[in-house]
């Protein structure tokens, strides 16, 4: 089998170096998880078993009890390879335990790590303006393409965390196979294999790295429709960098979204950058067992830390900008009290009572007991389609009652007015 490569950590010899060398395909069998535990590869985690079953261990991983007739040609049906950076001397490892991850924790890097305080911020005086200052900023959409792209082609590693795309491939496999309803309405196949030409949208990238997406994840995982040991960090990290984009992404002073608002002293934003400022120093890239960090990493941490230094310098300038009442004036309530009592119509009888004592009476009510029987209530687990039906629902319910409060309220003004 030329050209057949050994998928051990740190090992990578070929067929081709090496004519005499015997390789064997992962098995499909129990076995398979261990065989992936043992060689340390953390690439081959996120790979089905048909695609582990191409991927090869060459037979020095072995002892010679696991051969056949001891000639290295064939394995035993129950051969176990060595576990990672163990000698030939010790017994291979025949349990995949609970903590394969710690088991494949790389002895050596591919890659020399900067130091921190040349990695943080490039700040220079003006050429043009003395006692001025030019702080370097990279473009955050750019950034945010180029992670993505990383994403898309290797996994991520942070700590003892694993972020793995495959887990977004899965979700929008999930999603997609859905026929009353979808959670991602937005994704599509060009998000998940983007073409050459589509890498360079900014949309499809940031479209990726959305709350929805990082929900969806979640439910797909606690239905147990997706599983993966990665998904709640992948999830964790998703809505980070939704975050991330938000803080930076800010276009109002004001916003319903706590990450969009602008920049001040004692707002969510500056303590999301502070601590995210840390984030991508280690967080690394894992690629066919090689460790590195793509310059779009440090360019993340260039630029938030740039913003931070440019709001402290600027921090005056931007008080007296951006400087409004806190406090907001609460309007008066006036009008009589409108009730709702709204339950899931999917658990039980559903009531919506709208009562006012003003000139023009209005009782609306309805009941949903017809439409869904309480002893018809189907008891199979729930996927990540019932969510999105719920959800949906819900806020369909939401929409109305604000509509129909609204036309009260109308009608009530024109009552006055009369």
């Amino acid at each position: 089998m030329p050209g057949n490569k050994c998928q051990n950590f740190n090992c990578l010899k070929t067929t081709t170096k090496y004519p005499g060398l015997r390789m064997f395909r992962f098995p499909k069998d129990a076995r398979n998880e261990i065989w992936v535990i043992n060689s340390g590869n953390r690439c081959l985690l996120e790979l089905d078993v048909d695609k582990l079953y191409n991927k090869y261990l060459c037979q020095e991983h072995f002892s010679s009890n696991d051969f056949m007739q001891g000639n290295k040609k064939s394995l035993k049906p129950t051969a176990i390879p060595y576990r990672y950076n163990v000698t030939s001397e010790e017994e291979p490892s025949t349990s995949a335990g609970t903590g394969q991850l710690q088991i494949l924790t790389p002895t050596k890097t591919y890659y020399k790590p900067r130091a921190v305080d040349t990695a943080v911020e490039l700040v220079f005086p003006s050429p043009i303006s003395n006692g001025h200052k030019i702080f370097t900023i990279y473009d955050v959409p750019h950034l945010l393409k180029s992670v993505r792209n990383n994403f898309i082609e290797a996994c991520f590693q942070k700590d003892n965390k694993i972020f793995s795309f495959n887990d977004i491939k899965e979700t929008y496999k999930i999603d997609k196979s859905n026929k009353r309803s979808k959670t991602l309405i937005k994704i599509t196949d060009s998000h998940i294999h983007p073409t050459s030409f589509q890498k360079m949208r900014v949309k499809l990238a940031v479209q990726v790295f959305i709350h929805s997406m990082s929900s969806a994840i979640r439910t797909c995982a606690e239905t147990e429709q997706l599983l993966s040991k990665t998904a709640f960090d992948t999830a964790d990290f998703i809505e980070f960098m939704n975050n991330l984009f938000d803080c930076v992404n800010s276009r109002s002073l004001f916003s319903h979204n706590q990450y969009n608002e602008a920049l001040n002293h004692s707002g969510t934003v500056k303590t999301f950058l502070l601590e995210a400022s840390k984030y991508f120093l280690n967080l690394t890239k894992i690629k066919k067992g090689k460790i590195s960090q793509p310059p779009c990493f440090r360019g993340f941490t260039q630029t938030i830390n740039a913003i931070l230094q440019f709001f402290e310098e600027e921090k005056n300038v931007l008080e007296n900008l951006f400087r409004t009442n806190c406090e907001t004036p609460q309007e008066t309530d006036d009008h009589d009290t409108i009730q709702f009592d709204v339950v899931t119509p999917l658990c039980t009888n559903t009531d919506i009572i709208l009562d006012t004592s003003s000139d023009t009476e209005s009782n609306i009510s309805f009941n949903t007991e017809e439409l869904y029987p309480v002893d018809e209530i189907k008891t199979n687990k729930i996927t990540l389609e019932d969510c999105s039906v719920i959800y949906f629902a819900g806020y369909l319910a939401y929409k109305t009652i604000r509509t129909i409060e609204e036309e009260l309220e109308s009608r009530r003004k024109k009552n006055k007015k009369k």
